[in-house]
């Protein structure tokens, strides 16, 4: 029935282009499997589930756009959670532009100045919603199909909503990486998209201690930061001694990764900083052994290290040796290799 309600909407033309079309993807897939998994060193079935998932996600959001996730951010970012991730995302954006202030060679221009206090791009997606009330305009009910478990219904809508003047395309507000990659976030629009997963355990939930959210949720966004300024500012913009001086110290432990180690030194830094001064001091039910400041570091690396990693990689501890707060948390003895003598900073 639901291929015959297609059939008569759209009629025969569009309905064989759209099914033949979708089975040629569907089928491509299964087709370069050997390729795919010989490229991702494995073969095994819940691989293939993954892949087979990860190109349906890719798929409908081609065709559906930010309407995919009106129906989740209507579940999923109520108001308290909304207070909650704009609290702990403006508290890291405005200290990291404080540092900024201090050390750029030239102040903070306007356009900067925007750019850091407001939210507008990352959260961006958020703004998609469904429509709530019966009783709102039928301009803005318009604006947005409504999604439900039928893929040709949903096909359908989509289409007649892009097929308005005032939604030629759908929007998509997400960047290739967070889609295509499954990154947590996106340089996009002058400024970082948060992925719409980011709000999903164990990067947040709205009743975990606030040193789990800190240190997954807050971690991606404190990165998100750095990698923002090193797209509009290479570390030479900063004071000549100050960038010299930070290069100089990363050099030491490994001269060809001294960017790379600034680049993840850098984000920790501001975040416990933050922490330290909006965080409480809540430990998780069920591990009252473990500080609060344990518990950020445990959330931080914890969502670093996906399993992607080789066994012997630096994934954490590059970072952690240059952090006091973390020689402090684990009663690391000074010069331990997670304690050296010589920590480095830009800021």
């Amino acid at each position: 029935m639901t291929f015959a309600d297609l059939w008569k909407k759209l009629g025969e033309d569009k309905t064989h282009v759209l099914i033949s079309w979708m089975a040629a993807r569907y089928a491509s897939l299964f087709v370069n499997y050997e390729l795919v998994s010989n490229y991702y060193g494995t073969t095994n079935k819940d691989f293939i589930k993954y892949m087979h998932e990860h190109w349906c996600y890719e798929l409908a959001y081609v065709f559906f756009g930010d309407f995919l996730f009106a129906p989740y951010n209507a579940i999923v970012f109520q108001r308290d959670v909304r207070r909650d991730v704009e609290h702990i995302a403006l508290n890291i954006r405005n200290e990291f532009q404080a540092r900024l202030s201090k050390r750029l060679t030239h102040p903070v221009d306007a356009y900067m100045e925007v750019l850091w206090s407001s939210l507008e791009a990352v959260l961006s997606w958020l703004t998609t919603t469904v429509h709530q009330r019966e009783t709102e305009s039928i301009e803005i009910n318009s604006l947005l199909p409504d999604m439900n478990l039928s893929l040709t219904r949903n096909l359908e809508a989509a289409w007649k909503t892009t097929r308005r003047a005032s939604n030629a395309t759908p929007p998509q507000k997400l960047g290739w990486r967070a889609v295509h990659m499954f990154l947590p976030y996106d340089l996009r629009f002058g400024d970082f998209v948060l992925a719409l997963y980011i709000l999903l355990f164990p990067c947040y939930d709205m009743n975990v201690v606030d040193a789990v959210k800190y240190g997954a949720l807050g971690a991606h966004m404190a990165k998100a930061s750095v990698d923002l300024f090193l797209n509009n500012y290479a570390i030479s913009n900063l004071t000549d001694q100050a960038a010299e001086d930070a290069l100089d110290c990363a050099s030491m432990s490994d001269t060809t990764k001294a960017t790379k180690t600034l680049s993840d030194v850098t984000p920790l830094d501001v975040l416990l900083q933050v922490f330290a001064a909006y965080g409480s001091q809540w430990m998780l039910a069920g591990l009252k052994s473990l500080t609060a400041t344990q518990l950020l570091f445990i959330a931080w690396c914890y969502i670093r290290c996906c399993g992607y990693s080789e066994p012997l990689d630096d994934e954490c501890n590059t970072a952690v040796k240059h952090a006091t707060a973390f020689s402090t948390a684990f009663t690391c003895t000074r010069g331990a290799p997670l304690n050296v003598e010589k920590k480095c900073s830009i800021f």
